[in-house]
C-alpha cells in the first residue's frame, strides 16, 4: 500500500520539528529538567512598581500607588487586584520544567520574534524583567518563553551565551524556557476583568457609608442617652437641694414660732403675776384702811 504524497509531507514535516527540538533541547545538557525547575525571574512580587502588558490585542499599563493598583493606560481607573497579583505571582515565583538553547535567528520558529503577548514590570529599584511568551509546543501542553533583565545600575540578562565563549558557533545563543499555559491565562484577559468592577466598588461603597451611618447614629444616641442621664443627675440633685433648704426654712420658722410663742406665754405669765401682786396689794391696802 502507497502512501499519498500529502500524507508523506505531513510525516516528514512532524519527523523535522519532531528531531529539530529534540536536538536543540539536547544541545545543552547543562540545564537539563529538574523536579523544581529553574526560577524564570529573582525579584519579589511585593517590590514591582510599574506594569507594562502587550497582547496582540490590546497594550495596558499599571502603576502601584498607596499599596493599590491603578490602571495608566488606556483608562485611568482602579485595577483589579486579583487580575494584576495573579500575573505577577505566576512572573515572581514562576518555573520552567524544560530549558534550552537556540539561535537568535531561530526564536521565529518558537514564535518569539511575533509573540502571544509581553510583560514588562519595573521594581522600586528600577531593575526592569521582561517576559516574551511564544507559541504553544506541539500538543498545546505548554508555551515558549524568553526573558530579559536589565538592573538599574549596569548589566544584563538576555540569555545569549556569546560572552561565554569565543566558538562562533555558540556566539548567538539564546535560552528558551518552557512554561505553563497558565501564562496565556493570566495576560490575555478582557479590558474589563482588568479594572475593579465598578458594581463592587459602588456596593463596597455603601455599605462603608451605611457602616459610617450606623455609627455616627450610635454615638449621636450614646451621647444623647449621656446628657439625658447628665440631665437628670443635675435636676434631681437641684431637686435635693430645693427639698433640703424648704425643710431647713421650714425648721427654722418653726423655731421662730416656738420661740415667739414661748416669749408670748412668759410675756402673759409675767402679766398675769403683775396683776395678781397688784390685786393681792389693792386688797390688802383696802383691808388696813378698813382696820384703821
Amino acid at each position: 500500500m502507497k502512501l499519498q504524497s500529502p500524507t508523506i509531507v505531513l510525516v516528514a514535516v512532524a519527523a523535522a520539528l519532531g528531531a529539530f527540538v529534540a536536538v536543540t533541547e539536547l544541545r545543552s545538557p547543562d540545564q537539563a529538567e529538574t523536579d523544581d525547575g529553574q526560577v524564570l525571574f529573582g525579584f519579589e512580587e511585593s517590590a514591582v512598581q510599574f506594569l507594562t502588558i502587550e497582547t496582540q490585542a490590546q497594550a495596558l499599563t499599571f502603576e502601584k500607588e498607596d499599596e493599590q493598583w491603578q490602571m495608566r493606560s488606556p483608562d485611568e481607573v482602579p485595577a483589579s487586584e486579583s487580575s494584576v497579583t495573579f500575573l505577577l505571582n505566576l512572573m515572581a515565583s514562576g518555573r520552567s520544567d524544560r530549558v534550552f538553547e537556540v539561535n537568535a535567528a531561530e526564536l521565529a520558529d518558537f514564535g518569539l520574534t511575533n509573540p502571544l503577548a509581553e510583560v514588562e514590570v519595573i521594581l522600586n529599584n528600577d531593575d526592569t524583567h521582561r517576559l516574551i511568551l511564544g507559541d504553544y509546543d506541539f500538543n498545546r501542553s505548554a508555551i515558549y518563553a524568553q526573558t530579559l533583565s536589565s538592573a538599574a545600575h549596569g548589566g544584563s540578562s538576555n540569555g545569549e551565551k556569546g560572552e561565554e565563549t569565543e566558538d562562533e558557533n555558540t556566539s548567538d545563543l539564546v535560552d528558551v524556557f518552557v512554561v505553563p499555559t497558565s501564562f496565556d491565562t493570566a495576560v490575555n484577559r478582557s479590558m474589563e476583568d482588568w479594572k475593579v468592577d465598578a458594581k463592587a466598588v459602588e456596593e463596597t461603597e455603601e455599605t462603608e457609608e451605611t457602616e459610617e451611618t450606623e455609627e455616627t447614629e450610635e454615638t449621636e444616641e450614646t451621647e444623647e442617652t449621656e446628657e439625658t442621664e447628665e440631665t437628670e443627675e443635675t435636676e434631681e440633685t437641684e431637686e435635693t437641694e430645693e427639698t433640703e433648704e424648704t425643710e431647713e426654712t421650714e425648721e427654722t420658722e418653726e423655731t421662730e414660732e416656738t420661740e415667739e410663742t414661748e416669749e408670748t406665754e412668759e410675756t402673759e405669765e409675767t402679766e398675769e403675776t403683775e396683776e395678781t401682786e397688784e390685786t393681792e396689794e389693792t386688797e390688802e391696802t383696802e383691808e388696813t384702811e378698813e382696820t384703821e
